[in-house]
């Protein structure tokens, strides 16, 4: 199983979090517009709150399509708009400018991201918690 993430300190927690577990993990610092694995590698691959992150989410979504297998899924999370607003408004009084690193909820969330992820991933399945 190959776990990866362009943070080092998020697989060096993730390989805290899973040491001595029962399966043996890969772990790979990759940033996904260049994803050094082979095509049709994956089974699956889970985008947790990131896409909203990523600047150019069309070349992320095509490599990430690119190295999964025929059936393969993608799982992504995301948040509305709404969410956390409170917590925001407060980080730009403390920060100002804070949230305006060019990428958001805005670009990527529960109310525009099915259409963004259909370009490379025509069968999409919403689920609301």
């Amino acid at each position: 199983m190959t776990l990866y993430d362009m943070s080092t300190g998020m697989l060096k927690e993730a390989r805290g979090n899973l040491a001595g577990k029962w399966l043996a993990f890969r772990y790979l610092v990759v940033d996904a517009p260049a994803i050094p694995l082979g095509d049709s590698t994956l089974d699956a691959v889970i985008e947790n709150h990131m896409l909203y992150h990523v600047l150019d989410r069309t070349m992320e979504l095509s490599e990430i399509h690119r190295v999964l297998r025929p059936g393969g899924r993608l799982f992504v999370t995301t948040m509305g708009r709404g969410n956390l607003r409170e917590l925001k408004d407060i980080a730009e009084r403390i920060v100002p400018g804070a949230y305006s690193h060019g990428t958001s909820v805005e670009e990527c969330g529960l109310e525009n991201g099915t259409e963004q992820l259909t370009e490379c991933f025509p069968e999409i399945a919403l689920r609301r918690r």
